[in-house]
């Protein structure tokens, strides 16, 4: 069988993978010049060695399969954004806050997240009033608070603002830039890059499929893009 695959980015590359791997042909079609989709990572302008994640970034604790793909291609993922183990550099008007300072604010948070009320129906405002912490604690609560799908709205449960409060225990990057996974799942696959596809066609026997300059045709075709 002969697959094509409209769509470099990890979904397509994954189903293409897997189809070859099972014996059948398979071409990719991208429309950009590059493979992964929402997957992007800059290092242009940087100095060597700096990169910065500007697609998709964050790999949650709950994304087993993206986690045994990077296993499987030999990926090392590293925790990232933890107020556990790893704590990062707090700025305050503009001014890096020392280790011992960044301390103090991580117990004001503890503190504050000890008095929310189970099942509070409180605002933001009204608790971080009663928890009366200083205001670098307060400005970093609320960059969390708005950071999320509740942003300004009420506390129906502490336990979320708790969840929020862990942010980055379990989450994970790939160390060296996220578009090393696309890279690593496009090698060993025909991808061929700035075929915008224009055109697929039906009829007996198979499919055709009209790109930017090319002209395929195949037994099946499968269209990873979003809708």
């Amino acid at each position: 069988m002969r697959l094509l695959v409209v769509g470099a980015g990890l979904s397509g590359l994954v189903a293409a993978r897997h189809v070859q791997s099972a014996g059948h042909e398979v071409v990719l079609l991208e429309a950009r010049d590059r493979v992964g989709g929402r997957v992007l990572t800059v290092r242009d302008g940087l100095a060597d060695g700096q990169y910065a994640d500007v697609g998709a970034e964050i790999i949650y604790h709950g994304q087993l399969n993206i986690a045994a793909l990077c296993e499987e291609l030999g990926l090392e993922l590293t925790t990232e954004l933890s107020l556990g183990t790893q704590t990062p550099d707090l700025i305050f008007n503009g001014q890096r806050l020392s280790p011992q300072a960044s301390a103090e604010i991580a117990g004001e948070l503890r503190e504050a997240i000890r008095q929310v009320r189970p099942a509070s129906y409180e605002t933001v405002a009204q608790w971080l009033r009663r928890a009366r912490v200083s205001q670098p604690a307060e400005m970093l609560l609320v960059a969390i608070a708005q950071g999320t799908p509740a942003a300004p709205l009420r506390l129906a449960d502490a336990q979320e603002l708790n969840l929020e409060l862990s942010w980055g225990k379990g989450y994970r990057k790939i160390r060296g830039g996220n578009d090393r996974l696309p890279g690593e799942l496009a090698r060993g696959l025909d991808v061929r890059l700035d075929q915008e596809v224009r055109l697929v066609g039906w009829e007996d026997g198979g499919v055709t499929v009209e790109a930017e300059r090319e002209t395929h045709r195949a037994d099946r075709v499968l269209v990873t893009v979003p809708g």
